[in-house]
């Protein structure tokens, strides 16, 4: 979860699994850059059974991943919301 406006991480060769509500959050002013990333079986919120996002790009944060993998998450793989949202997912497996 990152919601620091201004700021930026890179992921690599990581597996998110498990997780719950979002693999990835991103809010606001926030960049995500990264490879080789696999986010899966996100969960619902413990009690209210919604949720469960693999990737979540809100409010005008910029996401670019090449290789990554998002599968088996319970609501969706990706939601991109707000104005200046962006999500770039390149080199994805499995795609043609």
């Amino acid at each position: 979860w990152l919601e620091v406006a201004g700021a930026a991480v890179e992921l690599r060769d990581l597996v998110i699994s498990g997780a719950q509500i979002g693999g990835i959050e991103a809010i606001g002013a926030v960049r995500i850059t990264g490879s080789r990333v696999v986010i899966r079986g996100t969960l619902p919120r413990a009690g209210l059974n919604d949720r469960g996002r693999g990737i979540d790009a809100l409010g005008g944060a910029q996401v670019d991943l090449r290789w990554v993998a998002v599968e088996l998450n319970r609501e969706v793989a990706v939601q991109a919301s707000g104005a200046g949202t962006r999500v770039k997912l390149s080199e994805v497996p499995g795609s043609s």
